[in-house]
């Protein structure tokens, strides 16, 4: 089978980007701060200091991340930086992103990294502003609303909640529960790419986007606990494999649609959120779920010339459905316990988010 052209991550949260700063000025008529004090840079590179997720099995796992990112400096003198002074810059940054052993009573939970910057060197932007660019290696040594399964058993929302604190943990609760759902859903998705013989590439990403997801499932599950609330266990249905246009209109709603808007929403929330715990779950999530939905504007390019055109047709219908769906779910106003810590965008905010993401899908 010949190599269909996905679409780029890269590309992809550019796009995102583009819908999140034209929606910030709505900050300012919600009285909001954004809690970052500017919006995220269109380069990809300032979204790759991400540390290895906050969670893990064993007390014994270790697990390690390379990647890279770019810190502005301040002016200074202007004189070139030394060897020994651009490491020192970038490992303020490092150790400030993914602090070398985390205090329980500040942090999300007890993590102990190793930090190393491999690489560095002092770059100027088009703009004239000086910072340095910095290559790393995390290890870890520690003790989004994502694609949703077909016939997945609705969460059980708690019968009562009696303070702020627990609204919270109950919002967080309930996510963890729809990421832990995703993890069965890319779980089928991968079965079923491999079993209509879809490019390996798509399998490969669908099979990466599932371990995402369970990471993503314990990391929402923290937060929960970090607000007094419980999870629960994600009940779906046994796997069967379904008709290729039964795929293509799941994947036009639940990736094309919902998980899009999912890692906008969580875009959001990292720089919305008072709870410096909650904007970095968020980060890391954003990152990771616009990939996934870039994913499925793969899936979708590979799937639909194999489709009728009435197949393809209800396709459409699917995705201006489920536009007008999400338009209505975001009506409701969320209380301001959620706003502050959780970062949930108002119905305006909502509202402005999503018009713009079926702007930029629609160009």
């Amino acid at each position: 089978m010949e190599p269909i052209e996905l679409a780029k991550p890269e590309q992809f949260r550019d796009m995102l980007r583009r819908v999140l700063r034209r929606t910030v000025p709505l900050f300012a008529a919600s009285g909001l701060a954004m809690s970052c004090g500017t919006v995220p840079s269109i380069s990809p590179k300032d979204d790759l200091l991400a540390c290895p997720a906050p969670t893990c099995s064993t007390s014994t796992n270790l697990e390690s991340k390379t990647g890279s990112f770019l810190h502005l400096l301040s002016q200074g003198d202007g004189k070139p930086l030394s060897k020994e002074q651009c490491i020192q810059a970038c490992m303020s940054q490092l150790n400030a992103k993914c602090p070398p052993n985390s205090d329980p009573d500040e942090q999300l939970l007890v993590t102990h990294f190793q930090n190393e910057v491999t690489d560095c060197k002092e770059v100027t932007s088009l703009d004239g502003k000086r910072g340095v660019d910095c290559s790393y290696k995390v290890t870890r040594n520690c003790g989004v609303v994502g694609r949703r399964p077909l016939d997945m058993h609705e969460f059980q929302r708690p019968d009562t909640v009696s303070t702020e604190h627990q609204l919270v943990g109950a919002f967080f609760a309930e996510l963890a529960y729809l990421e832990e759902a995703a993890v069965t859903a890319f779980d089928y998705l991968t079965r079923e790419l491999e079993a209509y013989n879809a490019p390996r590439e798509l399998i490969a990403l669908s099979q990466r986007a599932m371990k995402e997801e369970v990471e993503h499932a314990e990391m929402m599950g923290e937060l929960a606990r970090r607000y007094g609330a419980s999870t629960q266990p994600v009940v779906v249905e046994p796997f069967v494999l379904r008709p290729l246009a039964d795929i293509a209109y799941e994947n036009a709603k639940e990736g094309c649609i919902r998980e899009a808007y999912g890692s906008l929403m969580a875009m959001w929330q990292s720089y919305a959120s008072e709870d410096p715990a909650v904007r970095a779950v968020m980060e890391r999530i954003a990152y990771e779920e616009s990939e996934h939905a870039a994913l499925s504007y793969g899936i979708d390019a590979w799937i639909q010339p194999q489709l009728s055109a009435d197949e393809q047709e209800t396709c459409q219908q699917i995705l201006a459905e489920s536009f007008a769906g999400l338009q209505q779910e975001i009506q409701e106003s969320p209380s301001d316990a959620l706003v502050r810590w959780a970062g949930y965008p108002t119905p305006q905010v909502g509202l402005e988010l999503l018009q713009q993401l079926e702007q930029e899908c629609s160009a």
